[in-house]
């Protein structure tokens, strides 16, 4: 014998039983609101890492860029920051563009050393996994590097002799 929703709701009722009936059609709903509320709860908590791991990158990488003007004297003219996200990580490069003369100079090798150290700092004690690479300022495509993911930018709005 095979009862309707509001039979066995009526049932339930009157033997002061409805906490004890659960409908098959119950567990289906709790179970569909419980899987679309943790979706929902899952997509937010990861938007909220990819934003505070973009934001973390793009502070690291503007201090890079100083580090490189004040310390080692280099030009930066631009720099370009790729964002890729897997569920369990963020990973980010930037390109930070300089001086096309200088960037053959044998002090870049110097540049090249700090930014790798740097990126293995950030690496253990942030848990923020950036890379850098320099790039001379020589014929730049800036729709490739948007095709290759590099979708942010930093451009200085002075050189910095006119600072």
């Amino acid at each position: 014998m095979e009862l309707t929703r509001e039979e066995v709701q009526e049932l339930a009722e009157k033997w002061n039983a409805k906490e004890d009936v659960v409908l098959p059609d119950e567990i289906i709903d709790a179970y569909q609101t419980g899987k679309k509320t943790g979706v929902v709860k899952y997509a937010e908590d990861l938007e909220k890492k990819r934003q505070e791991r973009l934001v973390a990158a793009m502070s690291a990488s503007t201090a890079e860029i100083r580090y490189l003007e004040d310390k080692l004297n280099l030009e930066v003219y631009a720099a370009f920051l790729r964002q890729l996200m897997t569920d369990d990580e963020c990973f980010h490069k930037t390109l930070i563009v300089i001086d096309n003369e200088r960037y053959l100079d044998e002090s870049v090798k110097g540049a090249y050393e700090e930014l790798i150290k740097r990126s293995n700092e950030l690496r253990e004690s942030k848990n923020l996994i950036l890379d850098f690479a320099l790039l001379p300022n020589k014929n730049l495509n800036h729709d490739l590097l948007m095709g290759d993911g590099y979708q942010f930018n930093y451009v200085k709005t002075e050189s910095r002799e006119t600072q």
